[in-house]
């Protein structure tokens, strides 16, 4: 029972914005996380102007639907919203029956920035065009700066150093919100051996598989043991359908991570242009100007050097100077491109 139920005169509650069927613009450019969407609605203030308590639900098209407890407030703000996608979303009063219901599509403008507490330059590889028209999935493979800091050494010697680990970057709420809205089965770590030396498993907890995989950035990856051996043994975790979702990352998300996240959305297809637009959401996320752009740039021209008409065809001709045959290229487009298997 509501705490003012006897004076209450409950309006015709009605939803203010967005507006019903209302496009809107999730993925503004220079943003380092994606803007919250206000909903707003009237007819839950008491003439005391306190609030009713009010149960807002809010379903994706095809998904799930959450529902929140409001009070004191008229709105709220919502975010890590999928793009291209429909919502409906109502209030309703408790006791009272009546309520009042809309809708709103988010733009279909990729990168899909995510905000997570503690964690920097955080996305999904998703949404992006690839290969025939079809859009790479979202909510399957993500990125991000590192969940916690790199190892430090505090003394030894050359031959035997000591080193202390590094610090959650990631909060224990984020943690918590990251195992329940993005579920994430693999976690993949990046970082050289000296980094990592003291990580053994992933801060999301039991039931996420970890891999530790050094991985270089731009045109390193032509090392055969430093690029494309760790290359391969990524990839082939990624056929497997029950390593989805997964989240790769490095330091800050941005040379290594960026590295692999355009062999990997070259090979689905995504264009040149779109693949160097990906790599450049770094910079506002990380408040640099140009954040790796050198890599980007060495990462390109030695694609292009290995053959093929466009970056597609030359993630091909890489991939398979890895050990990658044509079937294993098919098998990861069909998990990861709309219209695919799943």
């Amino acid at each position: 029972m509501l705490p003012f139920a006897d004076i209450l005169v409950v309006a015709s509650i009605a939803t203010i914005s967005p507006a019903k069927d209302a496009v809107v613009h999730v993925g503004a450019a220079g943003a380092a996380v994606q803007p919250p969407v206000k909903l707003e609605w009237s007819g839950t203030r008491a003439a005391d102007g306190t609030f009713a308590e009010t149960l807002l639900a809010v379903k994706p098209e095809g998904g799930e639907r959450q529902v929140f407890s409001i009070t004191n407030a008229a709105e709220a703000y919502i975010t890590n919203l999928e793009l291209g996608r429909r919502y409906s979303w109502g209030v309703v009063v408790p006791g009272f029956g009546k309520g009042s219901a809309s809708s709103f599509e988010t733009a279909l403008e990729p990168p899909r920035l995510l905000r997570v507490e503690g964690l920097a330059n955080f996305r999904d590889l998703g949404g992006w065009v690839g290969l025939g028209g079809r859009r790479v999935r979202q909510n399957m493979l993500f990125r991000s700066a590192g969940l916690r800091a790199g190892a430090r050494r505090k003394g030894g010697s050359a031959l035997s150093p000591v080193y202390e680990p590094g610090a959650a970057n990631v909060t224990g709420p984020g943690l918590e919100y990251m195992r329940s809205e993005f579920r994430i089965r693999t976690d993949i770590e990046l970082r050289q051996r000296e980094e990592a030396v003291l990580m053994q498993d992933s801060l999301l907890g039991d039931g996420v598989s970890w891999l530790k995989v050094p991985f270089p950035a731009g045109a390193s990856i032509d090392d055969i043991v430093k690029g494309r051996e760790p290359f391969m043994r990524i990839f082939r975790r990624l056929l497997r359908e029950d390593a989805y979702p997964a989240i790769f990352h490095c330091s800050d998300g941005c040379e290594r991570t960026g590295t692999l996240a355009l062999l990997l959305n070259g090979l689905l297809g995504v264009s040149e242009e779109d693949l160097r637009r990906d790599w450049d959401f770094s910079s506002p996320a990380l408040g640099l100007p140009s954040a790796g752009a050198e890599s980007m740039e060495a990462l390109l021209a030695y694609l292009h050097s290995v053959g093929g008409e466009d970056v597609r065809e030359c993630c091909e001709v890489f991939a398979r100077g890895c050990g990658v045959s044509d079937a294993e290229i098919e098998a990861f487009r069909a998990i990861m491109l709309e219209g695919g298997r799943g």
